[in-house]
């Protein structure tokens, strides 16, 4: 058996350990009493289990460790636990494709959007092939290179797609797991951008109705609905509108069509063309009209020249980024306790069965 000499000893030994820990995790930046206090006595258990289990080894009595095992496992989660959580980092952050930007300490760069199909493979979208199943059930996704200080390129794929079932939008981070850190992608949108364009004022009209556009007056008549079209080759119904147009020299009676395509190439919405007002600049396109509601909705261009040029945007896609120090002492600790958990069942069971042959 030990002596009051080797108690004092191995308590002596953890308590040094322990302080130790204690400075490291004070310069380390952990500054709460209590986290401190937590850290010493979890370095403490461990240190003090730790010198019976290499006592164990060193009688080859490893079978009968479990206990000690567990309980060092358990101080290891406590630390891991106490570090991830304590000291975990948030931010949300917004990559344009093709820059890199600083995240922390690493470099992103959001490189391009692809698909991951489900076996694993990075596809672009005409290389998807709709024959595989595997191809069919592909993921959005985002490919980000993270060039970490060290000079370590990893590429994520962090996804964000439609779910076809409940038609929603779902996403899945990526993870980059390493002895001293976790970082997670977690997707929030994607924006693939526009290219410049022209878009002109919107007006929302009840019939009846009139608006004003750099003091030019549009008042919504009435419309009616050509239905000619519904079974021929090219099934359609053409909608046209009719508007009284006032500047400061005339009132005229403009109309405007919107042609709404049928059967599949409905898929692909409405069509309008421009029609111009003679004696102005504006230039009139039908979004939108309601038989129920008795509403309109057109797009008045050519009145506001600069305000009409959109600029163009760039593609982007925006993630939470979060990094998580010393995560894998929560799973190191786990496995650990574990193992000494099934050492301890072993033992009870091996020791059942002399019972039962005594």
């Amino acid at each position: 058996g030990e002596t009051v000499k080797d108690v004092g000893r191995k308590v002596a030994g953890s308590a040094v350990i322990a302080a130790a820990g204690g400075v490291i995790a004070w310069f380390a930046g952990v500054r709460g009493i209590r986290d401190l206090a937590i850290v010493t006595f979890a370095v403490a258990g461990f240190a003090a289990n730790f010198q019976t289990i290499v006592l164990f080894v060193r009688r080859r009595a490893i079978a009968t460790m479990g206990g000690y095992l567990s309980h060092a496992g358990v101080s290891i989660m406590l630390l891991g636990i106490l570090i991830s959580g304590v000291y975990e980092k948030k931010g949300q952050v917004t990559l344009e494709r093709g820059r890199p930007t600083r995240v922390g300490r690493n470099t992103m760069t959001f490189t391009r959007a692809l698909f991951v199909t489900e076996d694993g493979t990075v596809k672009r979208q005409n290389e998807l092939d709709m024959t595989r199943l595997a191809d069919r059930r592909a993921k959005q996704s985002m490919e980000i290179e993270v060039l970490s200080p060290r000079g370590k390129v990893w590429k994520a794929y962090p996804k964000i797609y439609m779910n076809a079932k409940t038609n929603q939008m779902m996403a899945n981070p990526d993870v980059d797991s390493s002895a001293a850190m976790d970082l997670y992608i977690s997707p929030q949108s994607y924006d693939p951008g526009t290219p410049a364009r022209s878009e002109g004022s919107l007006l929302a009209m009840k019939k009846g109705e009139a608006k004003t556009v750099n003091g030019v007056g549009f008042k919504f008549l009435d419309f009616e609905a050509d239905r000619s079209q519904v079974a021929s080759a090219r099934p359609r119904v053409i909608v046209t509108a009719h508007f009284l147009v006032t500047t400061a020299d005339q009132a005229i009676e403009q109309a405007a069509q919107l042609v709404m395509p049928l059967g599949a190439a409905g898929a692909q919405g409405p069509e309008s063309p421009e029609t111009p007002v003679p004696g102005t600049k504006a230039r009139i396109r039908m979004k939108r009209v309601s038989a129920t509601e008795g509403t309109c909705e057109i797009e008045v261009l050519g009145l506001n020249p600069a305000g009409d040029v959109k600029a163009a945007t760039v593609e982007s896609f925006s993630a939470d980024i979060t990094t998580k120090p010393l995560i894998s002492l929560v799973w190191a600790g786990f496995y650990v306790m574990m193992g000494g958990a099934v050492l301890s069942f072993l033992r009870r069971a091996r020791d059942s069965r002399r019972a039962a042959l005594a």
